[in-house]
C-alpha cells in the first residue's frame, strides 16, 4: 500500500498510513521505511527522507543495503556529496554490504568518488589505503560488472592516482572470470607499462582464468 501511494506520488498520504500503522501499537519495518524514503527521495523531499532515516534509527530499525543506497543516491543527486561519503563509510562500519543496486548508485556517482578519493589520498598517488575505490573496483568484478570496474579505473587515472599492483589484479581475476582473457593479458600488459611487476597472485589468477578457457598453451606459457 505504502509503495503504491509513494509510486502515485502521495507522500502526505503514505506518511499517514505508516503513522497509523504505529498509532496501532506497531513498528515500521526497515522494508516500509525504506519505501517511504525512497518516495521522498523520488520526489525531491530529501529533508524528509533525512528526518525518516533519523527517525527509523532511533527507533531501533537497523538500515539494510537498500536503505543505504537509496540515501545515498538522494546525497549526490542533491548535491551532498559529502554525506554520501559519510553514509558510505557508516554503511561498511555498521557491517552492511553493499548489493548490486548499491554498486550501480556508486558507479552513478563515481566521479564525485574519484575527487573524494584525491581529497583522502595521502599525496603519494598511491591507492594502497583507499579503500573505498577498491572496494567498488572489487564488487563490480564480483558482480560480473567488469566493464564498468575498468571505467572506474580510466577514472582514477584521469584523476591523477596510480592503481596498485592488487587492483589490476582484481580486475585481471574479474576478465578472467567472465571468460575475458584477451582483455585479461591487456590489462596485465597496461601494469607492466605502469610500473607494476607481476605478482605471484597475478600469475596464478591469470593461469587459472586460461586454464578455465580452454587455453592451456596460453595458460602454459602465462
Amino acid at each position: 500500500m505504502i509503495r503504491g501511494l509513494c509510486d502515485a506520488g502521495l507522500l502526505d498520504e503514505a506518511s499517514s498510513l505508516m503513522e497509523e500503522f504505529e498509532a496501532g501499537g506497531s513498528l515500521p519495518s526497515v522494508v516500509m521505511y525504506t519505501t517511504l524514503i525512497d518516495g521522498c527521495c523520488r520526489s525531491g523531499s530529501f529533508d524528509a527522507a533525512r528526518r525518516l532515516f533519523d527517525r527509523m534509527k532511533g527507533q531501533g530499525v537497523v538500515p539494510n543495503e537498500f536503505t543505504y543506497a537509496v540515501m545515498i543516491s538522494g546525497c549526490f543527486r542533491n548535491g551532498f556529496s559529502s554525506a554520501g561519503f559519510e553514509l558510505y563509510d557508516e554503511m561498511k562500519r555498521a557491517g552492511v554490504f553493499p548489493n548490486l543496486y548499491t554498486y550501480n548508485v556508486l558507479q552513478e556517482s563515481r566521479s564525485g568518488l574519484c575527487h573524494s578519493v584525491v581529497r583522502r589520498n595521502d599525496g603519494e598517488g598511491s591507492l594502497a589505503e583507499c579503500c573505498d575505490v577498491y572496494t567498488l573496483i572489487g564488487g563490480f568484478c564480483r558482480q560480473s560488472m567488469v566493464k564498468d570496474a575498468e571505467k572506474l579505473l580510466v577514472r582514477m587515472k584521469d584523476a591523477g592516482l596510480r592503481p596498485s599492483l592488487v587492483t589490476y589484479n582484481v580486475l585481471i581475476d574479474g576478465y578472467c572470470r567472465a571468460g575475458k582473457t584477451v582483455k585479461a593479458h591487456r590489462v596485465l600488459n597496461q601494469m607492466k607499462q605502469n610500473g607494476h611487476s607481476p605478482s605471484t597472485i597475478t600469475y596464478s589468477v591469470l593461469i587459472d582464468g586460461l586454464s578455465r578457457a580452454g587455453d592451456l598453451e596460453g595458460a602454459a606459457n602465462a
